[in-house]
C-alpha cells in the first residue's frame, strides 16, 4: 500500500515574516550577533552618502533614547543591559566615524557636502556660521539670563 505524500504547506510572506520576528525575538543572541556583523559591514564597506546621513540620523535618536531611560530608571535592575547597550551603540558609532572618515577622505574635494548632509551641518554649526546675530547682542544673553 503506498502512502500518501502530503504537500507542503504554502503561507503567506507576512505570515513567514511574523514566524522569522518571533523565532529572533527568543534568541537575543543572534540579534546581537548580527548586530555586530552590521557595524563591521558598515566599517568596511563604503557606504553611499544618503545611507550614512540615515545612519548617522538613527544613532543620534539611539543616543537620546538611551540618555532619556537612563535618566528614567529608578532601580539599577530596570535597566540591566545597560553596559551591553552601551558597547553596541559606542561601536555602532565608532563604525559609523570611519564610514563618515572614510568619505571625507575620498569625497572631500567635492565640497562642503561631499560625506553628507548630516556632517555638513554639524561642520556649519560648530563653525559658528550659522549662528543668528541677535545670540551675541545683549538683550539675547538678558533674556536668556532671566528665563534661566
Amino acid at each position: 500500500m503506498a502512502t500518501k505524500r502530503r504537500r507542503p504547506e504554502v503561507i503567506s510572506a507576512p505570515e513567514a515574516l511574523s514566524a522569522v520576528s518571533t523565532n529572533m525575538l527568543r534568541h537575543p543572541d543572534i540579534i546581537m550577533s548580527l548586530a555586530v556583523v552590521g557595524v563591521l559591514m558598515i566599517m568596511l564597506l563604503p557606504l553611499p552618502r544618503f545611507a550614512l546621513d540615515v545612519l548617522l540620523a538613527f544613532n543620534i535618536t539611539l543616543a537620546i533614547i538611551v540618555l532619556l531611560v537612563g535618566m528614567q530608571v529608578r532601580k539599577p535592575l530596570e535597566f540591566s543591559v545597560f553596559p551591553s547597550v552601551l558597547l553596541m551603540v559606542t561601536l555602532f558609532r565608532l563604525s559609523l566615524n570611519i564610514a563618515s572618515t572614510r568619505l571625507i577622505l575620498l569625497h572631500g574635494n567635492e565640497g562642503p557636502a561631499a560625506a553628507g548632509e548630516v556632517i555638513r551641518a554639524f561642520g556649519n554649526l560648530s563653525s559658528a556660521e550659522v549662528i543668528p546675530s541677535d545670540w551675541s547682542s545683549s538683550s539675547f544673553s538678558s533674556s536668556l539670563t532671566l528665563w534661566w
